[in-house]
């Protein structure tokens, strides 16, 4: 179970190792079995290699400093929307509220799709 000084910790992190990989964070969250990082990367940057990065360096450090019965270990894979500017502040607002959007399960199925679409 992620409690809330692991989740705290976990957004701090997530923001350092974002900005460490050259990411710009505009918005991010922690879910007990999800993240969501809403980010601007340069045409420079690969986005596999970015998120493998940000993924290991949380958890190398979770796991070093908040030690527990488990390690801290990611899912295989990961998702990513690309989105309009003019989009950009109904995704900041659904990341920043999730809790609150999961209590009422109004989730997204864009932004929590974990299979593709074969529509």
């Amino acid at each position: 179970m992620l409690t809330e000084n692991a989740r705290l910790w976990l957004m701090r992190q997530l923001d350092l190792e974002a900005h460490k990989r050259g990411g710009i964070v505009l918005a991010h969250n922690v879910m007990p079995d999800h993240v969501h990082l809403l980010v601007s990367l340069p045409p420079t940057l690969c986005v596999a290699t970015y998120i493998g990065q940000v993924k290991g360096g949380i958890a190398h450090e979770f796991n070093k400093e908040q030690p527990g019965p488990e390690p801290l270990a990611w899912q295989e894979g990961y998702g990513v929307v690309s989105i309009r500017k003019a989009e950009m502040h109904k995704v900041v607002a659904y990341i920043e509220n999730q809790q609150a959007i999961h209590a009422n399960r109004k989730a997204s199925r864009l932004l929590e799709r974990t299979e593709p679409d074969d529509s």
